[in-house]
Order: C-alpha cells, then sequence, then structure tokens
C-alpha cells in the first residue's frame, strides 16, 4: 500500500536575495518573495527580467559615479536554481528558484 503522496506536478517559488549595507556599515541580506509560477520556464523567464532590471540599474548607478565599462565589472551569471548578478565577483543579488511538491487533494 504506496502511503505517500505523489511529488508531481510541482509548484515554482521565485525569490530574491539582496546584498545591502545597515546604517552602522555592515552588510545585511535581505530577500523577498516574487511568487509563485506554475511552470519552470515562467520562473526562470521572470528571474531573468529581473535579473537584467538589476544589472541595468546598477550599471546606470555605477556610471553616475564615475565607472567606465571596463572598470564596472559587473555580470549576470545563470546557476542551475535562477541567476546571480555579481559586482567585484560579490554577489549583490541571487534570484533563486525553489520547486516544491503541488500535492493532490484526496476526494
Amino acid at each position: 500500500m504506496n502511503v505517500l503522496p505523489e511529488l508531481t506536478p510541482e509548484t515554482y517559488s521565485l525569490f530574491q536575495f539582496t546584498l545591502t549595507s545597515r546604517d552602522e556599515g555592515t552588510a545585511a541580506q535581505r530577500s523577498h518573495c516574487w511568487g509563485e509560477n506554475f511552470s519552470i520556464e515562467e520562473a526562470f523567464n521572470a528571474a531573468k527580467a529581473l535579473v537584467t532590471r538589476d544589472y541595468d540599474a546598477m550599471r546606470t548607478l555605477l556610471r553616475q559615479k564615475g565607472g567606465t565599462d571596463e572598470k564596472l565589472n559587473l555580470q549576470i551569471n545563470d546557476t542551475e536554481f535562477g541567476y546571480d548578478l555579481r559586482h567585484n565577483f560579490l554577489v549583490v543579488s541571487r534570484y533563486w528558484i525553489h520547486a516544491k511538491p503541488l500535492l493532490k487533494k484526496t476526494v
């Protein structure tokens, strides 16, 4: 007798983890859930759009502070879990997709 629920289909949550600075100057991590997507493609498309938005905003901010494209060292890295935005090899924003089973309801 199988008492375990089936683990398919899955639902996908999109989380953002961002490195921020506290008032005293120490680093802190902030997180935000962007919601659940019902296909993996939707989740990765949303993550790509958000990390691209962050990249553009950070590039503009760094240029305003006097940087040039060669010195910015700003990059988007795709991972098996989503996307990272890195500045000088430090992850400043991470979009992480979490899969969880959508449990079937028994009638």
